[in-house]
């Protein structure tokens, strides 16, 4: 969904949509797997039951525990006849982050769209048809003008002109009025009332797949509750941020004036590289942003210290050099999560579905995908606090937008992540 936001001809925009908490999910949006999210359980599209994703796919690299869900988003691609979500779970332990296999995972899922592939099918159409006749009308034009060429009298002879027995006072002859609108020109593309009925059509197939999610590991994994809906806005372009007035002789001296929104400025400390300062210069119109989506573009990192950022950036240039899909194709960046998803997504939220008879029982399960303990006082542990630890997870596609089959599937992505203090 796309959050209200200040429309200003006037302004400048980026190429990146924002993503931004916007309310806890109502009525049955919870299970509509077109509904972008964050927190809850993955609400996946129609696929059969064979063709869904196993637990593996959400199990934490290092504890081997499911992990819970942090955002999922309906991203179908322009001009693609598949429905499309992205995917994303983090584990929240605390032992788990800073390790060589991955605590943050990603899977994207496809399924083909055989009323929306008619309709692309059918617009496709209609503009070779559009172009075919541009290209007549072009090639008549072209004829007509050369003919004049040929025949300088060509003007006389069609009864205008100098030698053309016409009036000198004639009123020209009107323009030719142009074709009448066929239905195919008239009709629209994508209107308002046919996503409506595309939309109930998905979540009707949803309905039918219910049953078989009964026993899927989906419902039995951790979970921040409540999700919450994922609006998007566009990224306000730095060029929008006023610039700061020159201070006068008397107080050239003087510290400037805090900028507003300078919120994130405050983290920076003397030595600290200057890829943390655009980090913070970019971030600053938007502080509430918790994803970056941009399909194809360049991600922006946290810091220029760790091994993601060495491998990804060759002299402040993105190389965007991350392992190819397993169909071949390279990969491209496509979204990240930011540093504000932790005061979203927090500790306190993380709930967990359980059968424990006690309450003895629950605590333990529950201690356990935090990873908290009590030693054999009965006292909680010196173990590190639990929660997300990382500053910023990008993630990263197939060019081609591969699917395992000619109608539906999933993969997993390639997910890069910087912590705070790598070095």
């Amino acid at each position: 969904m796309s959050l209200d936001y200040d429309s200003d001809d006037e302004l400048e925009y980026t190429n990146v949509h924002l993503g931004l908490a916007d309310g806890p999910l109502e009525g049955d949006d919870e299970g509509n797997p077109l509904v972008s999210r964050l927190g809850g359980h993955a609400a996946w599209l129609p696929l059969s039951a064979d063709a869904l994703p196993p637990a593996d796919v959400a199990a934490c690299g290092n504890c081997g525990e499911l992990m819970p869900l942090l955002v999922q988003i309906f991203a179908p691609l322009e001009g693609s006849a598949y429905d499309r979500c992205l995917y994303v779970w983090g584990c929240a332990r605390a032992p788990c982050q800073r390790k060589s296999k991955s605590s943050v995972r990603a899977v994207r899922m496809l399924k083909f769209n055989t009323r929306w592939a008619a309709k692309l099918e059918k617009q496709r159409k209609r503009e070779q048809e559009r172009a075919a006749r541009a290209a007549k009308e072009k090639e008549e034009e072209e004829k007509r003008k050369e003919k004049e060429r040929v025949n300088p009298f060509a003007q006389a002879q069609n009864g205008g002109g100098l030698f053309g027995g016409g009036s000198l006072f004639d009123a020209p002859a009107a323009p030719a009025a142009p074709p009448a609108p066929t239905e195919e020109d008239s009709e629209s593309d994508f209107d308002e009332d046919e996503r409506l009925a595309e939309e109930m059509a998905i979540k009707a197939s949803v309905a039918e797949q219910q049953s078989q999610l009964e026993d899927l590991w989906t419902a039995s994994a951790p979970a921040y509750e409540p999700p919450q809906y994922l609006g998007t806005i566009p990224e306000p372009a730095e060029e929008n941020k006023p610039a700061a007035a020159a201070p006068s002789d008397e107080h050239a001296s003087a510290t400037p004036t805090a900028d507003p929104g300078e919120s994130y400025e405050k983290m920076m400390l003397e030595g600290i590289d200057g890829t943390f300062e655009r980090f913070v210069r970019r971030i600053n119109p938007e502080p509430r942003q918790v994803v970056r989506y941009e399909f194809g573009g360049v991600p922006l990192p946290y810091s220029e210290a760790g091994a993601l950022y060495r491998s990804l950036w060759t002299q402040d240039k993105f190389n965007g050099e991350v392992p190819p899909c397993k169909c071949g194709a390279p990969r491209v960046f496509e979204l990240q999560l930011m540093p504000n998803l932790v005061n979203i997504l927090r500790r306190e939220t993380l709930s967990t579905v359980t059968s424990a008879s006690t309450d003895e029982a629950r605590r333990a399960e529950i201690e356990s995908v935090l990873g908290v303990g009590s030693n054999a006082d009965g006292d909680a542990k010196d173990a590190p606090q639990s929660g997300i630890a990382w500053t910023t997870a990008m993630v990263f596609v197939c060019s081609k937008d591969c699917v395992s089959n000619n109608d539906q599937g999933w993969h997993e992505e390639y997910v890069g992540v910087q912590f705070d203090g790598d070095i």
